[in-house]
């Protein structure tokens, strides 16, 4: 059974006529007040017992303790919840909550799970806004309209190699390789140099190019075998 009081003081259980200002405690009987809630004379609803804040407010016995959760009827699972640590998590209702956002530190922000942005979104950057990150238009291209730095000695730039790649190795057969590669366009560049030198090595040049299809090395020595690496760059 539920229990209605009306008290001067939330923590005495002292009765008062309705009139007079006081709190409204809900509680199971039998059981300690703190463990209902409060409705304060200026509308504040709080739990367990916790008096000292506006709106609403929760004196949780642990840091993963659920104060917030909702559950639509038929799910077996709850699809969202609020911690008292301020995690919140999202679900689907039918498995675990899986989706989440919490401090991971202090003056920051983290989750284990995907943060999708809409098609024309913009990640802005700084106190005044002024560094971005976004989609550029026609993408997919990750875009900035400022510049990149790389803060870390040892820190770099990663490409990933292979079939159509940015960047790869090639070997000169008689001083010249075609380069089958799909992403090659009519004004990408196109940066050489030696990997490892074979015989008679000569210098390099992009001697040919088709859009789409491939680009062809060429040495000035015609019996080179050099190893050759490669970088194709887009203008922006």
């Amino acid at each position: 059974m539920a229990v209605l009081k009306q008290v001067n003081n939330p923590d005495n259980g002292d009765n008062i006529p309705p009139s007079a200002p006081g709190y409204l405690q809900f509680f199971k009987q039998g059981s300690s007040v703190l463990n209902g809630f409060q409705v304060d004379s200026e509308g504040n609803i709080n739990t367990a017992g916790a008096v000292t804040a506006s709106g609403f407010s929760t004196l949780a016995g642990g840091a993963g303790t659920i104060i917030v959760q909702g559950q639509v009827s038929g799910d077996s699972n709850p699809r969202f919840t609020i911690g008292a640590d301020g995690k919140i998590q999202w679900g689907g209702g039918a498995g675990a909550l899986d989706t989440d956002l919490y401090r991971y530190a202090a003056d920051g922000l983290a989750t284990d799970a995907v943060l999708k942005l809409a098609a024309a979104a913009t990640l802005l950057l700084g106190a005044a806004g002024d560094t971005n990150l976004y989609r550029e238009a026609g993408g997919p291209i990750l875009a900035t309209d400022n510049s990149l730095a790389l803060n870390t000695a040892g820190a770099g730039l990663q490409v990933k190699e292979g079939s159509n790649a940015r960047m790869g190795l090639s070997t000169l057969v008689g001083g010249t390789v075609v380069v089958a590669n799909t992403s090659v366009t009519a004004n990408t560049r196109v940066f050489l140099t030696a990997q490892t030198s074979g015989a008679s090595p000569g210098a390099l040049r992009v001697s040919a190019r088709t859009a789409g299809t491939s680009f062809t090395i060429t040495s000035t020595s015609g019996s080179d075998t050099s190893t050759v690496a490669w970088l194709l760059v887009e203008p922006a």
